[in-house]
């Protein structure tokens, strides 16, 4: 797809013709899925190939955005606004205009932080700390969660308002044990994106390895659980072939079983794949 998005399968391709359609409107967008089935990604590619390819992506964290701090980190403060306020300061909010703000982990919010999203996904109007004007913000909100918000809803833990603004758009990534035919074709993407990164001689998967990854699993890290598996045997194996069998504890051409290694044992996540 050009977006770092690939597979064949029905249900991804279901997904991808959604966040085409989600991308030629500039309505808000929630993207649903368990953790590493690509939500960034998806938020990514809404925002690449809409009207607002040429704005910024600004991408914040939710489940870092303590309660002391948030007003000043979305909406921004002009000088003086409080002691440590040396220079005016945009904020998320103002980074993002004319383009996308993409709020991760949305149910993570603290019931102050929800309020403040509210009241700004109503009409995108907001006032940074110490100034007396209230802006106006040309930013369209992409949100993501790996929770049930309705479910969060009906239990008190999430605004039933804040989840009518943000769903106005829903895209489920599905699950990579529910696109099993990917499996393959994404291990085969993530070993040449690694051959670029490291700059290394052609490699391919091995043999064993294409076997193994054709069988079906439960792969509950998803796609990031695979990116994981297939850099670190990239790293462990030497020569042309990539070896899922290869373990930190084995030497390269050991014989093991070909249990998968798990997303503790993998290196840390570049991003939510």
């Amino acid at each position: 797809t050009g977006l770092n998005l690939h597979g064949q399968s029905p249900a991804f391709r279901s997904a991808l013709a959604l966040l085409h359609q989600c991308a030629r409107v500039d309505a808000t967008v929630l993207v649903c899925g368990e953790t590493g089935t690509g939500k960034e990604l998806a938020a990514r590619a809404i925002h690449y190939l809409s009207p607002r390819r040429h704005g910024p992506f600004v991408p914040i964290n939710c489940g870092a955005l303590p309660d002391s701090i948030l007003e000043a980190e979305l909406f921004g403060h002009t000088r003086g606004a409080f002691t440590d306020a040396k220079t005016d300061s945009l904020g998320v909010i103002g980074q993002a205009q004319g383009g996308t703000l993409f709020l991760d982990e949305i149910d993570s919010l603290s019931p102050r932080a929800q309020a403040a999203i509210l009241r700004f996904a109503q009409d995108r109007s907001y006032r940074p700390l110490g100034s007396p004007q209230v802006r106006q913000a040309d930013v369209r909100i992409v949100a993501a969660t790996n929770a049930d918000l309705t479910e969060l809803a009906a239990q008190g833990h999430f605004r039933q308002d804040l989840l009518y603004r943000l769903n106005v758009l829903s895209v489920p990534l599905p699950a990579l044990r529910d696109r099993q035919d990917d499996v393959l074709l994404l291990a085969r993407a993530f070993v040449q994106r690694l051959v670029w990164q490291y700059d290394t001689p052609a490699r391919t998967l091995s043999l064993e390895s294409t076997d193994w990854l054709r069988q079906p699993r439960a792969w509950p890290g998803n796609v990031r659980e695979l990116e994981h598996l297939i850099h670190r045997a990239f790293l462990l194996s030497s020569g042309p072939q990539v070896d899922l069998r290869q373990r930190a504890d084995r030497p390269v051409g050991a014989q093991s079983s070909m249990a998968p290694l798990t997303v503790q044992e993998a290196p840390a996540a570049q991003g939510d794949t």
